[in-house]
């Protein structure tokens, strides 16, 4: 700011520089050195001519750097240079904003200014820019009340990836666990974490015990059975009968009104939900019968190893198994019998084998049944 008196009327040289030639206190911003010359005039046309010198001194030259992509209230340092003190602003976003080389704590994208001071008080100043990646979002589902070795599935909703806390990287993930547990999850994007999200698995230990006795378990059609319930610790009860017909009672009476081996199941569930299941045969018969299947296995793995004709009602009982070539090769009276595909302590070879079986029931006539049964191992 530049000042004269005396006159009544100014004009300033050179005016290039000046806010104002023909004010008595222009501004001047001169790039260097520069002496500026006024005229003065009073009221009387009189003139008078002073001069004044003006000293430029050097800017300093002002530097920041340090900007980058951050996550949401985190910290980054940022740095400066070119002056002997500092002070940054938003002054407020840095724990201390005096410093060369502060840490400042972001929300959002923003461009932060330091003014560079130099020891001929001088200044000048530079802008770093820090871009702030919002915070994700993540919402965790399911948990709850699970029955004792049962798997449940979790759900997270997220824009970007996530983690569960045990690892598993799906938003669906399946869960197993015999003790109630917390199940943490967190999203992240662009390496930004969210803040987690948790829900609970409440495990039910207290299982039902299922069991049951059918009386009686076998005879003529119509067969009638009792179905005795003795589960443990069950408020409600699904019964299958293995003939189409279904019961919720506790302890239901059904008519079994065709000949066969029905496998009665019964689920029982506690006040949670939580089933447990138990299974019964059921075998109804015309008078007497037997069943004979087509083919046995007797490779030694278990699973229909054997030969042998389930029955019914059956009073006498002779079986005869022939080979290919008419040759006896078993026998038995016993109609439980088992034959394991063997003669002589041989095994026998994959084929057809001719069985001929004379059987009489308690009601009926002696009965011969015939036919051929497959061998394969």
């Amino acid at each position: 700011l530049l000042g004269v008196t005396g006159a009544s009327t100014y004009s300033w040289m050179p005016s290039t520089s000046l806010s104002n030639a023909t004010a008595a206190n222009p501004y001047a911003f001169p790039a260097t050195n520069t002496t500026y010359i006024v005229l003065g005039t009073d009221i009387w046309g009189c003139k008078d001519t002073d001069s004044i010198f003006v000293e430029v001194l050097p800017a300093p030259i002002a530097q920041a750097w340090g900007g980058a992509t951050i996550c949401a209230d985190s910290s980054i340092q940022l740095f400066a240079s070119g002056g002997s003190s500092y002070l940054w602003s938003p002054a407020n976003l840095f724990q201390d904003p005096t410093l060369q080389n502060p840490i400042a704590t972001l929300s959002s994208t923003s461009d932060l200014v330091v003014t560079v001071f130099a020891a001929n008080g001088c200044d000048n100043q530079d802008t770093v820019s820090v871009t702030v990646t919002p915070t994700p979002t993540v919402e965790a589902y399911g948990g709850g009340l699970v029955c004792l070795g049962r798997e449940t599935t979790l759900l997270a909703i997220a824009d970007g990836s996530i983690v569960w806390s045990t690892g598993d990287t799906m938003r669906h993930t399946h869960v197993y666990t015999d003790t109630s547990t917390y199940y943490t999850v967190v999203s992240f994007e662009n390496d930004c974490p969210s803040k987690p999200d948790t829900v609970f698995v409440t495990i039910d230990d207290q299982l039902p015990i299922a069991a049951f006795h059918a009386t009686p378990d076998s005879g003529w059609i119509p067969l009638t059975t009792t179905f005795y319930n003795q589960s443990q610790g069950a408020s409600t009860y699904e019964w299958t009968f293995g003939d189409g017909h279904v019961s919720n009672e506790f302890e239901p009476v059904h008519t079994f009104a065709d000949t066969g081996r029905f496998n009665v199941q019964l689920i029982a569930y506690n006040a949670n939900g939580c089933p447990d299941t138990a299974y019964q045969k059921v075998i109804v018969g015309a008078d007497f019968t037997i069943w004979v299947p087509n083919a046995f296995t007797p490779n030694g793995d278990g699973d229909n190893d054997y030969f042998n004709t389930p029955w019914i009602g059956v009073k006498e009982f002779h079986i005869m198994i022939y080979d290919r070539w008419g040759m006896l090769i078993y026998e038995s009276y016993n109609p439980d019998f088992q034959w394991y595909g063997v003669f002589k302590g041989t095994g026998c070879q994959e084929g057809v084998y001719t069985y001929v079986i004379d059987a009489r029931g308690y009601l009926s006539e002696k009965v011969r049944k015939a036919g051929t049964v497959t061998l394969m191992r």
